[in-house]
């Protein structure tokens, strides 16, 4: 991936957050139901934002949450949004016995988490997107799944729209830690770790 300027782009010089769009898990085993949907976005210094990584299944919420530190491990996540509107919230509990576990495994455990409470409808929430596409202010990683580029071309009529609204959570998230570091305001609150 490269930037306009054709400079590699560093991992390393991103502000880096993921975002899960959790899902039931009921109909995982048959092709049908929502997607769980991790998006992974960095933030660079001039407010670009790079979608680098989307991991998309038909998954337990057992099988997300094992994702979510899996990813955290690769990408070293400032921060990981989670919504936490309705049976999401249950997966709070599974997150601390997941922490707990790696903590014991001596693997990557300390994931701050920003529990998001969404009141704007999902399609216009998406739709913001689109400015920040058209202008170049949203790139992507050339490797992402095919499924995705299928949600991007065919919304808002695609069957499924799972993985955009995990973007559209991860690169909300980026640009308000942006604004915090500028003095904004703070949407949301981080998740206290149960041991530091």
């Amino acid at each position: 991936m490269t930037s306009e300027t054709n400079d590699i782009l560093r991992v390393v010089d991103l502000t880096v957050a993921g975002f899960l769009d959790s899902a039931t898990g009921r109909a995982s085993r048959r092709d049908k139901g929502d997607y769980a949907a991790i998006v992974t976005c960095g933030l660079d210094r001039a407010g670009h934002l790079y979608v680098l990584d989307v991991w998309l299944k038909r998954a337990s919420p057992t099988r997300q949450i094992a994702a979510m530190f899996d990813l955290h491990e690769k990408w070293n996540y400032a921060l990981f949004g989670l919504e936490t509107n309705c049976f999401q919230q249950l997966l709070l509990l599974p997150i601390e016995e997941e922490r707990e576990r790696r903590k014991k495994a001596n693997r990557p455990w300390q994931l701050a988490i920003r529990e998001v409470h969404h009141s704007q409808n999902k399609e216009m929430r998406i739709a913001t997107l689109e400015p920040l596409v058209a202008n170049g202010w949203l790139r992507f990683a050339h490797d992402l799944p095919e499924p995705f580029w299928a949600q991007m071309q065919s919304f808002p009529n695609a069957d499924h729209d799972d993985a955009l609204d995990a973007l559209e959570g991860a690169a909300s998230l980026l640009r308000s830690m942006q604004m915090e570091t500028r003095g904004g305001k703070r949407r949301g609150s981080v998740r206290k770790l149960a041991a530091f």
